[in-house]
């Protein structure tokens, strides 16, 4: 999946059809042989950096692979994982995978047409794992998503807040929610591209369009940037943060949850998500049915009044008050003696 800047300044998949995913595959063979994972590196790729361009390309996958490993990355990826169907290897097979790739097209994408996304879902899958491989492991599938983010997030970033940004945002676009519970992945057709606003944040906080800046001795460098994204303080105000700008543009309450375990705040801790939380709790007390007859049963009866003495042929109880100079009540007839009276005065 390759990205980039239109007129809106948003981000958008380049090219079309087997080649629209996943078409840049240095930036994870390079991690992989940082990382150990590969033993079969070229003589060439073993030796030193011969110029400044390859001191900082190295710097830069160094930080990369630190982020890779980070705590909040980690848990971001592993969340998705758990939602994916695997098989008895407890791999992910093709069909999840291709599953998978067709929700995160479809909340990234524009112009999302299935046939095409299908036949990019498939050749990614041919890309990331080897020939007559029948399952993607937990490793692999790691490193499939974190290419996702480095193409996305923009080129020569290491931002972890971009990152997270991502990551989480996508997982709450592509999945099903009750309350503040994942339950699984959307259907395709239920799923709608994320908002403008996911795009504008993203290419704010991956320096989209913007010049890096020139940077001073590579250790100094190096402990700049791993204070500002990897100091337990600077990575427990990232997961905050992302869980802020995830609910702002998806308005979904399992965006406050995302690292409740993870943040470093204390159970007592109340700030602005704590609200939308007990606002949750709240809705969900109000949203339950009816109580049991049981307990009906047990509400005391109201009081039962007695009967009015009324009588309903005394009209006198019925009227309206009048003055007593009156000889008779407003309203009511003449009685028939009193009729002949009046007809004979």
């Amino acid at each position: 999946m390759a990205a980039e800047s239109d007129d809106e300044e948003e981000l958008e998949l380049e090219g079309a059809g087997a080649t629209s995913l996943l078409r840049s595959r240095a930036c994870t063979r390079d991690l992989r042989q940082l990382a150990g994972e590969e033993g079969e590196e070229d003589e060439e790729e073993k030796s030193e950096p011969e110029n400044a361009e390859e001191e900082e390309e190295d710097a830069h996958l160094q930080r990369k692979l630190h982020l890779f490993r980070s705590t909040s990355v980690q848990v971001s990826m592993t969340r998705l994982w758990d939602l994916l169907p695997l098989n008895d290897d407890g791999e992910l097979a093709m069909d999840g995978y291709v599953e998978l790739n067709l929700r995160l097209q479809k909340c990234l994408t524009r112009d999302f047409v299935l046939e095409r996304a299908v036949d990019s879902a498939i050749g990614d899958w041919s890309e990331d794992v080897r020939e007559g491989q029948k399952g993607m492991p937990a490793e692999e599938f790691g490193m499939f998503l974190f290419e996702l983010c480095s193409l996305w997030c923009g080129p020569g970033v290491a931002c972890l807040r971009a990152y997270l940004l991502f990551l989480n945002a996508c997982f709450v676009a592509i999945t099903v929610g009750c309350g503040s519970h994942t339950v699984g992945l959307k259907p395709v057709d239920g799923i709608e591209r994320l908002p403008k606003a996911f795009f504008d944040l993203l290419a704010l906080q991956g320096g989209w369009g913007r010049a890096r800046p020139a940077e001073p001795d590579p250790d100094e460098a190096f402990r700049q940037w791993y204070t500002a994204n990897l100091e337990p303080t600077a990575e427990q105000q990232a997961m905050l943060q992302v869980q802020r700008q995830v609910f702002q543009v998806t308005q979904d309450v399992r965006s406050v949850f995302l690292f409740r375990q993870h943040d470093g705040r204390e159970p007592d801790d109340h700030d602005t998500l704590d609200l939308v939380r007990r606002a949750s709790h709240e809705l969900a007390r109000v949203l339950k049915g009816r109580p049991p007859k049981a307990l009906l049963a047990q509400l005391p009866r109201p009081e039962h009044r007695a009967p009015s003495s009324l009588d309903p042929t005394n009209l006198t109880q019925l009227a309206p008050w009048c003055p007593a100079t009156h000889s008779r009540i407003p309203g009511v007839p003449l009685r028939p003696s009193e009729e002949t009276a009046v007809a004979l005065a």
